[in-house]
C-alpha cells in the first residue's frame, strides 16, 4: 500500500501558490481507509493477519510524527503564506477526517490486542492537531469541524466536574429557572444523537466555560442568581435558553416601574451597566450569533424606541430635550387662552423671578393639556396672553377669588 502522507505531500506541492481552494473535504491522507480494489470498502481488520492489521496501524501512528516533521521544513522552505496557509488547513481537515474514520473503526468489534494499536493511531493524529493548533495558530483554522472522538473525550472528561457544578449551584439559591437553562445547555451537548458542527473553537469554549464557572461557584457570595446571569454574560454565552431568559428577566424587573418614564429609566439603567460589564474571554458559545451583549443591547434599545413612541415623547426643542410622557402631564379645567392669562399674570406679579414668558409658555405646554387640546403650542399660549377677551379674564379671575378665600380660610 503507497504511503498516504508521500502521496500528501506530493499533491500540495503540485499547488500552484495562486491557488486559494480550501480543503473542504477529506485529501488523501485517508486513503489508507479506502476501497483500492474497485467498490470494496476493506477495513484495517479486512487484511489476511492479524500482524499485517497491527503493522499498517502502527505505520499510520508512526507516520503522523513524519508529517510533522514534513511541516516543519515546508514553513522554512515556502515564501508564499497563502500556499502554506493552504497545506496547514488541508492537513488539519486530514487528520480530523481519519480521526473521524479511525473512531468508525474502533467502534467496530474486533480482536482485544488491536485495541492499544488503535489507541496509539488516535493519540498520534490528535498530538498533531494539538502541534498544528499550538505551532501554527495564525493558520489554524478554529472555526473548521472538530474530530467527533474530540467532542467526546471532551465530554467524558468534564461530565462528572459539571455534575457537581449543578449541585453547587441549586446549594447556592440559583433560581431554577436557570439551572434548568444550563441544565439543558449540557444535555444539548452532551447529547450523541446531536449531528450539529462543532468546531475547534465550540470545544475550547465550553471547556473554559466549566473551568470559569468552577471559579466562580467557589468565590461567589451574595444573590447567586444574579451574579451567575452576570458572569454567563462576561463569559459571552449566548445559547438561546440564556438569551431567552435574559429578556424575560429584564422585563420581570422593569415591571414595578410607577410610569412609563421609570420604566424606561430602568432599561437604559440595565443597557448602560451591560455596556461595562467586563469581557472575561474572547470565545464565545456559538460564533454563528451576535456575541450576546451585542444581541441584548439592540434589543433594549428596540424596546425603549418602542416605548416612547407608545407613550408619545415630548422634546421642549432645545439641546437638552428634557422628556415629558402623556400620562405624567396635568389636566385642567382652563381653556388654553385662560391659562395663558393666568401664567402672564404670575409672571408680571413675580411668582416666576428669574425667568422670561417665552421659557415659561414652553415649560408650561409641556406640562398642561385641556381638556379640548391635548398638546398645547407654546407659541399659542404666548400669543393668547398679550391678546385677552372679557370673558377669558371673567373666568380666570373668578377661580383666583375662589383661591383668595380658600386661603384665607386656612
Amino acid at each position: 500500500m503507497k504511503n498516504a502522507l508521500s502521496r500528501l505531500h506530493q499533491m500540495v506541492d503540485a499547488v500552484e501558490p495562486s491557488n486559494t481552494r480550501r480543503a473542504s473535504t477529506p485529501l488523501s491522507l485517508t486513503e489508507p481507509f479506502d476501497s483500492a480494489q474497485g467498490d470494496k470498502d476493506p477495513t484495517p481488520s479486512s487484511l489476511t493477519s492479524d500482524a499485517d492489521v497491527e503493522g499498517l496501524l502502527g505505520s499510520w501512528a508512526a507516520d503522523c510524527g513524519l508529517s510533522m516533521k514534513y511541516l516543519l521544513e515546508q514553513s522554512v522552505r515556502m515564501k508564499n503564506n497563502e500556499r502554506f496557509s493552504f497545506l496547514i488547513h488541508s492537513y488539519q481537515c486530514s487528520f480530523v477526517a481519519m480521526l473521524d474514520r479511525v473512531g468508525q473503526y474502533q467502534r467496530v468489534p474486533h480482536k482485544a490486542f488491536l485495541q492499544p494499536v488503535y489507541q496509539l493511531l488516535v493519540s498520534s493524529l490528535m498530538d498533531c492537531l494539538r502541534q498544528l493548533e499550538v505551532r501554527y495558530r495564525s493558520y489554524f483554522d478554529v472555526e473548521e469541524k472538530a474530530a467527533d472522538i474530540s467532542r467526546e473525550q471532551l465530554r467524558v472528561g468534564l461530565a462528572p466536574r459539571w455534575e457537581v457544578l449543578v449541585v453547587r449551584f441549586q446549594q447556592r439559591g440559583v433560581e431554577a429557572e436557570l439551572v434548568k437553562v444550563m441544565s439543558g445547555f449540557w444535555e444539548h451537548f452532551s447529547d450523541h444523537e446531536q449531528t450539529d458542527w462543532r468546531s475547534f473553537h465550540d470545544l475550547a469554549y465550553v471547556e473554559e466555560l466549566v473551568e470559569r464557572l468552577e471559579d466562580w461557584v467557589e468565590g461567589h457570595y451574595g444573590d447567586a442568581t444574579e451574579a451567575l446571569v452576570l458572569e454567563l454574560l462576561s463569559l459571552n454565552f449566548n445559547t438561546t435558553d440564556f438569551i431567552a431568559y435574559c429578556m424575560k428577566d429584564i422585563l420581570r424587573k422593569a415591571e414595578d416601574a410607577v410610569s412609563p418614564k421609570d420604566k424606561i429609566e430602568k432599561l437604559c439603567r440595565y443597557r448602560h451597566e451591560l455596556y461595562y460589564l467586563p469581557v472575561k474571554t474572547q470565545l464565545v458559545y456559538s460564533s454563528k450569533r451576535p456575541v450576546i451583549r451585542m444581541l441584548l443591547d439592540s434589543w433594549l434599545r428596540d424596546e425603549i424606541g418602542l416605548l416612547e413612541s407608545r407613550f408619545s415623547l415630548l422634546t421642549t426643542g432645545t439641546s437638552s430635550a428634557k422628556m415629558v410622557w402623556e400620562e405624567d402631564k396635568i389636566d385642567t379645567v382652563f381653556t388654553v387662552a385662560q391659562l395663558a392669562v393666568w401664567l402672564r399674570g404670575a409672571f408680571e406679579v413675580g411668582i416666576f423671578p428669574g425667568e422670561n414668558i417665552e421659557r415659561l409658555c414652553r415649560k408650561l405646554a409641556l406640562l398642561f393639556r385641556t381638556k379640548c387640546q391635548e398638546h398645547i403650542s407654546p407659541g399659542s399660549i404666548q400669543t393668547k396672553a398679550y391678546t385677552i377677551t372679557e370673558k377669558t379674564k371673567e373666568v380666570v379671575n373668578g377661580y383666583i377669588i375662589k383661591m383668595f378665600n380658600q386661603i384665607k380660610g386656612y
